[in-house]
């Protein structure tokens, strides 16, 4: 019979969590899956309880949130990846200080880049070609807004999908900024993936750059006014720019053509 390792308590971004996970999984494995800036405690938390526990089939688990279910029939070699996307949006939705907006971020040729976007937005392809190209990563997954509407880093591995919407690959850049540096963003792009399409761009209004953040913010239910506050700010120094886009050289090309300093 299959036994639990002791939990492991941790703190990021102010929210404090415990995780436990069966003695299939070590500490190391969950480590590797906490949020970014994460730091262990020895005290218990209060603010979340996490545990991956055995299902009934073999092979498969079950993901609890403070004693309830979030996901059930987890597959073995998924498991530890789907427990952090869960510590990652529960730290996203009650960060004390921080407002957590869905988008890619990297920093290219001093030009601060926010692509905001959920999942099949096409904005994790555009983060990984912008750090091949040179850019300092920042996150593929969320920008950490602070109260002054400066983004800090969020680097989880990238994820890169197939042609058929699958998960292909997960890319760990190396992150070339310091941890506790902050940017302030200079250029959102609000850009579509269109297969084979050419680039069709055009300049989005502050109100509607505020609008567009705020539906990708994760905490807009749960603190309206902090998240409005976080989107304003960034849409009132930022140029933003929305549209479509086919393959990502076009976008390079032409982000490298407007003249954008942090």
């Amino acid at each position: 019979m299959k036994t639990e390792v002791p939990a492991l308590h941790a703190i990021s971004h102010g929210v404090r969590f415990s995780v436990r996970v069966p003695d299939t999984f070590s500490h190391e494995g969950v480590r590797s899956i906490l949020p970014p800036g994460s730091v262990e405690t020895k005290k218990p938390a209060v603010d979340g309880e996490f545990s991956l526990e055995d299902s009934a089939a073999p092979g498969v688990y079950t993901i609890r949130r403070d004693g309830r279910i979030a996901a059930r029939s987890v597959p073995s070699a998924d498991a530890l990846r789907r427990l952090g996307k869960y510590l990652q949006l529960w730290v996203a939705e009650r960060a004390p200080d921080h407002v957590f907006i869905h988008s890619g971020v990297a920093v290219w040729n001093g030009c601060a880049i926010l692509c905001p976007g959920r999942s099949f937005a096409g904005k994790s392809t555009l983060i990984w070609a912008l750090v091949q190209a040179g850019a300092v990563y920042y996150s593929d997954e969320y920008a950490v807004v602070d109260r002054r509407g400066h983004v800090s880093a969020f680097p989880v591995p990238i994820a890169l999908r197939d042609s058929v919407g699958g998960l292909r690959s997960f890319i760990t850049p190396k992150f070339g900024a310091k941890n506790s540096e902050t940017v302030l963003p200079s250029l959102v792009l609000f850009l579509r993936y269109s297969p084979g399409s050419t680039l069709q761009i055009r300049s989005v209004t502050p109100a509607d750059t505020a609008l567009r953040l705020l539906q990708n913010t994760v905490s807009a239910r749960l603190n309206p006014q902090r998240a409005i506050h976080a989107a304003v700010s960034i849409a009132k120094k930022a140029r933003a720019y929305g549209g479509s886009r086919g393959d990502t050289d076009a976008v390079l090309e032409w982000i490298a053509k407007i003249q954008c300093q942090v």
